[in-house]
């Protein structure tokens, strides 16, 4: 309703110079599927613990899950069960940017769902030590997002095919060996700054990607074994260098080069290291 005495036209004046305001100010309301993750920032926060490790006389920081203790939250069996109603069309038709930030965050989250439903998990022959891998179908279990059946596989094929392979930093697939957790929920205004922030960390991290100069080896992370066809995306001219790679391993090297230090990507040039994926440590980010 209009204050009395204010006529239309000067509302709508200053209607819109608040509207201007905001936008200047960096506000912006969230969009539909940014609003059934925005509660996983509070879980996040919560349950998310991060911690520094030392390697190679570098400092990292790990990441860790309180399983337990989120597993007595009545809220989250309720945050899980509203992706159910996320709008399927608009899901479709979001931006680019909405959808890689809705699909990590709902790929992470069901990841953890899926630790929860099975915790306290116990060994197993595989792995005798508490892993994701040890409950069994983890990746072929039915999650309900926008109305229609999704695995955790189903979740891959889709993070694949979106067309930046920096994706795969993002996804925690709930082991020690793998990328960090985030401490909050992807947006589609911070998306493009994570997948570039973890790409970079990922690849500088030696507990993922180092260089053996006595064997001249590049040991990765097996964690990247098959998804290196994804790296290819977003399509770009590679770097010097990678073209003494076969075509099967170019999309991981020239990812490599492009955030390895200078020091490291002429060694890379210059002696052609061997790619030798090295296995990944399955055992859950658990925290106490």
């Amino acid at each position: 309703m209009l204050q009395k005495g204010l006529c239309a036209p000067r509302a709508a004046t200053l209607l819109a110079g608040f509207l201007w305001m905001g936008c200047s100010c960096g506000w912006a309301a969230p969009t539909h599927l940014e609003r059934y993750h925005k509660i996983l920032t509070e879980f996040l926060r919560t349950y998310v613990v991060t911690e520094s490790v030392y390697k190679d006389g570098k400092e990292f920081v790990s990441s860790r899950v309180r399983y337990g203790a989120l597993k007595r939250d009545e809220r989250w069996s309720s945050y899980t069960a509203s992706l159910a109603q996320v709008d399927r069309v608009y899901l479709r038709t979001a931006s680019l940017e909405d959808r890689i930030a809705f699909w990590i965050n709902t790929y992470n989250a069901l990841v953890i769902d899926t630790v929860i439903r099975h915790y306290p998990i116990a060994p197993s022959a595989t792995y005798p030590y508490p892993s994701i891998r040890s409950i069994r179908g983890a990746w072929e279990i039915p999650h309900t997002v926008a109305g229609q059946t999704y695995t955790l596989e189903d979740i891959e094929k889709l993070l694949a095919g979106l067309g930046d392979g920096r994706v795969w930093f993002l996804t925690c697939p709930a082991a020690k060996g793998g990328p960090n957790l985030r401490p909050y929920a992807l947006t589609p205004t911070n998306i493009s700054q994570e997948l570039e922030s973890a790409c970079g960390g990922y690849c500088s991290d030696t507990r993922h990607v180092r260089i053996d100069e006595a064997t001249n080896q590049l040991q990765v992370s097996e964690y990247l074994q098959d998804k290196i066809q994804s790296l290819a995306d977003p399509v770009r001219a590679y770097l010097t260098g990678v073209e003494k790679y076969p075509p099967s391993e170019r999309p991981l090297i020239d990812t490599l080069l492009r955030r390895f230090p200078a020091e490291k990507k002429e060694y890379i040039r210059a002696k052609r290291p061997e790619i030798v994926f090295v296995p990944l440590d399955w055992s859950l980010n658990d925290a106490p």
